[in-house]
């Protein structure tokens, strides 16, 4: 499992768990993607952020788009990581060992 964020050419970002990186076809397979939207700032003025899944229209969990629609691909954070795995209920292993 490898969850990401991509920034496509249209300007959304989307957090998926890329299950299949770039073939010869120059596609990638994702899974379960979800669209990040901003929602508003707390007091500390930090923005909020939202989940939505991103094709709601369909019951196809895995989708392939074309490798040239993304712009760029990196890790997200920790609290963003988890609200995506809580959202689709999929388990995160800790980057680091808890019991000693």
């Amino acid at each position: 499992m490898s969850i990401e964020v991509l920034r496509l050419r249209s300007g959304e970002d989307i957090i998926t768990d890329v299950v299949g990186d770039t073939d010869r076809a120059g596609k990638i397979e994702i899974d379960s993607p979800a669209v990040v939207l901003p929602m508003s700032r707390d007091k500390s003025g930090t923005v909020r952020l939202g989940l939505s899944p991103w094709i709601p229209y369909t019951e196809d969990e895995r989708i392939t788009i074309p490798s040239d629609w993304i712009v760029t691909r990196v890790s997200p954070t920790e609290d963003l990581a988890s609200s995506y795995c809580q959202m689709f209920g999929k388990i995160i292993t800790p980057k680091r060992e808890l019991i000693m």
